[in-house]
C-alpha cells in the first residue's frame, strides 16, 4: 500500500450513544478519537440512510424513499433493492476518479443489489464470494451478532489486498432483540471496539457513524383500518419492509399513506388526532422539511410517537406488542466517530464528504 493510507467508513447498523456509552469500548472512547453528534434522515430506516452516507445527498437527490415503497406508475408494491432505483453515483464510484481502489462489504444483500456498479467490488455476507469464504471463514448468519464481525474480519482482508477505500454496512440484529445495558449487547459492542482497534493498527483513516436508533415499541396502530373505519379509501405503506421480518416484524414508526379517493385534509384530520400519532405530513411538507422527494412517497407521511409503530392489528385500532423497532424522528440521533477531524458534520451523510476534504485533494480542484 506504500504511503496510501486506507480510508474505511463503518455504518454501524442501529447503533446510538446508548449502545457505545454502556458498553467497556476502550478504543472508540479514547482520547484519540473524535466525537460528533449527527443526524439520519427521516423516516429512519436503513436503506435511505446508507443511501444518503454513501452519496452524500439528501434523499431528494438520490431518491430512495425507504426500504419499501408503492409504485404510483405500475400500481405495484416494491423493495429499494434495486440500483436501477438509485438517482445519482455514490462516493465510492466518484472517487475511483481520483484513483481509488473502492469496495462495499454489507450484511444484508439488499444494500449490495442497491449500490452495486461495474466501477465498484461489492460483498455482502449472504452472497459472500469464494475467495472470501476460503480466505476469511463462511459467515455466520444474518441472525446473529458475529456477522457483524465476519465484516471486519473481511475490511482486514480486502485492505491487505489493495483496496483503499472500503465502506461496511453491518446489520442491527443486535439492537433489535437487545436493549443497550443488557449483557448481550455489551458484549457485542466490545468484540466490534476490538475488531476496529485492528483497522488503526493497518493505518487506516477510520470513521464510524450510524444510519438511525433504535427504541423499545409497546403500542401497534393500524392507520389503515383506522382511516377505512371512517370511510377513507387508502393504501398504507410500511417504509421499514423488507426481507428480515424477523428484526421488526415489519413494523416501524412511520409509513406513508395514498389516498384513492382525494379525502387530503380529512385524513390528515383523522389521522393527527389519533394516539401514537406525532406527525403527519402532506407530500409537499415532507419535501420540504426532510428534503424527501416527491416523486415515489405517499400523499401523506405518518410519524410515530417513541413507543408506537404501525402495522395490522389483529383487533381493532390499537393492539399492545413488545419489540425493539426504529422509522420515526426519535431514532434519528448518530454517533459520528473518527481518528481524523470532520469538519461541516451535521448528517451522518456529511462523514464521507469530510473525509474527502481531507483525504482526497484533487477533488477541490
Amino acid at each position: 500500500m506504500g504511503d496510501i493510507k486506507p480510508i474505511v467508513v463503518i455504518c454501524l447498523d442501529g447503533c446510538s450513544w446508548d449502545y457505545i456509552d454502556a458498553a467497556n469500548m476502550p478504543f472508540l472512547k479514547s482520547s484519540s478519537m473524535n466525537k460528533y453528534t449527527c443526524y439520519s434522515m427521516v423516516p429512519t430506516v436503513t436503506n435511505i440512510n446508507n443511501a444518503s452516507i454513501l452519496t452524500g445527498e439528501f434523499p431528494e437527490v438520490h431518491g430512495i424513499v425507504g426500504n419499501y415503497y408503492y409504485d404510483k406508475k405500475t400500481g405495484t408494491e416494491k423493495q429499494t433493492n434495486s440500483s436501477s432505483i438509485l438517482k445519482c453515483k455514490t462516493l465510492l464510484e466518484k472517487a475511483t476518479t481520483e484513483g481509488k481502489k473502492p469496495i462495499l462489504i454489507t450484511a444484508k444483500d439488499k444494500l449490495r443489489r442497491l449500490f452495486e456498479s461495474p466501477h465498484v467490488a461489492t460483498i455482502s455476507s449472504e452472497k459472500p464470494p469464494h475467495e472470501i469464504v476460503e480466505k476469511v471463514g463462511r459467515p455466520p448468519g444474518i441472525y446473529t451478532s458475529e456477522v457483524n464481525l465476519w465484516l471486519l474480519d473481511v475490511t482486514n482482508f480486502v485492505i491487505q489486498r489493495g483496496y483503499d477505500l472500503v465502506y461496511v454496512s453491518t446489520t442491527d440484529y443486535v439492537s433489535h432483540m437487545y436493549a443497550p445495558k443488557t449483557d448481550e449487547a455489551k458484549a457485542y459492542m466490545e468484540k466490534i471496539d476490538e475488531k476496529i482497534s485492528k483497522l488503526i493498527e493497518m493505518n487506516a483513516i477510520f470513521a464510524l457513524t450510524s444510519d438511525h436508533g433504535m427504541n423499545k415499541k409497546s403500542l401497534k396502530v393500524n392507520l389503515q383500518r383506522l382511516l377505512k373505519d371512517r370511510g377513507i379509501d387508502s393504501l398504507v405503506i410500511p417504509i421499514i419492509k423488507d426481507d428480515y421480518f424477523v428484526h421488526h416484524r415489519n413494523l416501524g414508526g412511520a409509513v406513508y399513506v395514498y389516498l384513492r379517493d382525494g379525502s387530503l385534509e380529512r385524513a390528515k384530520d383523522v389521522l393527527v388526532d389519533q394516539d401514537g400519532v406525532e406527525a403527519v405530513l402532506t407530500s409537499e411538507e415532507a419535501h420540504k422539511e426532510l428534503m424527501l422527494p416527491l416523486e415515489g412517497i405517499g400523499d401523506l407521511l405518518v410519524l410515530g410517537t417513541k413507543d408506537v409503530v404501525f402495522g395490522d392489528a389483529s383487533a381493532g385500532i390499537e393492539e399492545e406488542v413488545n419489540l425493539r423497532s426504529h422509522g420515526s424522528k426519535h431514532e434519528s440521533v448518530a454517533p459520528a466517530i473518527s481518528n481524523c477531524e470532520l469538519e461541516g458534520i451535521r448528517y451522518n451523510k456529511d462523514v464521507i464528504p469530510a473525509i474527502f476534504r481531507l483525504h482526497l485533494p484533487r477533488r477541490q480542484a
